[in-house]
């Protein structure tokens, strides 16, 4: 699509053509069926591991001012992030789960298993606050007694903690977290092979019935009329018909 806007100068190159909305719906149309095919793998998880609410982070205005690579930036920036929320919603709204969105400030670099406090973030406070573990890698944190956790899973579970504060109140060994990661690649959600669906016996339905049933009565009323027994002799009925009407424009 770039490619096509490209011009000597950007306020009079090409900016609308139909083979830019055949682009445009294109990549919104697979976004859109991404979209479902992640959600409904979420919901399948939360069914067979008896989840009953979820909850996603979001931070308001957090396309605006990032900062994370030229490239980055441009795919981050694309992903309609609104979309995806209102599809899991009314996804598992059919199941029965709620879906929440909260705020999701300092949810990476507080402890989950220290209990940090997760204040709300205002602009130049940033520094005010000191929390018990570290971000150690791109995949670990490090909680102050020393245990691994991974980062993704710690950022999760304080997400959780937004809204329901002693969610982990009972919960005494993380460590597990560190290995219950679960990677799902998009040639696992879109290029997955479906089981295929077991053929079910095809019934008629009652106004189908009692179509059919009108029908039945209808032929025998014609059979009576034409004098015929069976279909053959309205077969013959017909043409003997046929004849005599080309006799007569003879």
């Amino acid at each position: 699509m770039s490619e096509l806007t490209r011009g000597l100068d950007s306020t009079k190159s090409v900016k609308n053509s139909a083979r830019l909305n055949r682009i445009s719906k294109n990549r919104a149309c697979q976004i859109e069926d991404f979209f479902y095919k992640a959600a409904h793998y979420i919901l399948d998880f939360c069914l067979k591991n008896r989840v009953e609410v979820i909850v996603c982070g979001h931070n308001k205005d957090q396309k605006q001012g990032i900062n994370i690579g030229a490239g980055n930036n441009q795919h981050f920036v694309s992903i309609p992030y609104a979309r995806f929320f209102w599809i899991l919603t009314c996804v598992a709204a059919k199941a029965g789960i709620p879906v929440i969105e909260t705020e999701e400030s300092f949810t990476s670099r507080a402890s989950l298993i220290d209990n940090d406090p997760l204040p709300v973030y205002k602009e130049g406070k940033d520094a005010a606050y000191l929390f018990s573990g570290k971000r150690i890698s791109r995949g670990q944190y490090e909680s102050k007694n020393g245990t691994i956790l991974n980062a993704d899973v710690n950022g999760a579970g304080n997400i959780i903690r937004k809204i329901y504060p002693n969610a982990f109140d009972e919960v005494k060994d993380f460590s597990y977290t560190n290995k219950t990661v679960i990677r799902v690649t998009r040639e696992a959600l879109c290029l997955v092979k479906h089981k295929e669906k077991h053929a079910r016996p095809r019934r008629k339905s009652g106004m189908n019935r009692w179509l059919h049933h009108r029908r039945q009565e209808q032929k025998l009323v014609y059979f009576e009329l034409f004098k015929a027994s069976s279909a053959r002799d309205k077969t013959r009925y017909i043409e003997e018909s046929k004849q005599k009407a080309a006799q007569k424009t003879a």
